[in-house]
C-alpha cells in the first residue's frame, strides 16, 4: 500500500525523540570517583590522576597506573542531565583558562 502524503504515519513508523542516552562510566581504584567522557576528545581524569577515561559516545578508551583493575560501567541518563553535565565542564573549562 502507498501512503499518500496527506495520510499521518503510523506509530511504528514515528521515531519519538530520545530522552535518555546511555553514559560509560569508571570508577578509579584508589579516589573512587566516577568519571565519564562526554564528547570526542573529552579526557577526564579522575581526583588523584591515577585513572582517565576519553572518548564520549564515540569510542571508550580507558586507562590508569592500574587499568586491569578499572572497570567500566553504563547508566541511563536524561538528556537535560547530560547538557547540565557538559555545561558545567565547558565552565570549569572556561573559569581555568581565564575565559
Amino acid at each position: 500500500m502507498v501512503r499518500r502524503k496527506s495520510e499521518p504515519k503510523s506509530p511504528k513508523n514515528c521515531s519519538a525523540p530520545k530522552r535518555y542516552k546511555l553514559v560509560t562510566f569508571i570508577r578509579c581504584p584508589s579516589c573512587g570517583d566516577e568519571i565519564c567522557s562526554l564528547w570526542h576528545h573529552d579526557f577526564t581524569y579522575c581526583r588523584c590522576k591515577e585513572t582517565f577515561i576519553d572518548g564520549g559516545f564515540d569510542y571508550c578508551r580507558i586507562g590508569g597506573k592500574n587499568p586491569d583493575e578499572v572497570k567500566p560501567f553504563t547508566r541511563r541518563l536524561a538528556i537535560k542531565e547530560i547538557n547540565r553535565m557538559i555545561e558545567a565542564k565547558n565552565r570549569e573549562w572556561a573559569k581555568r583558562h581565564g575565559r
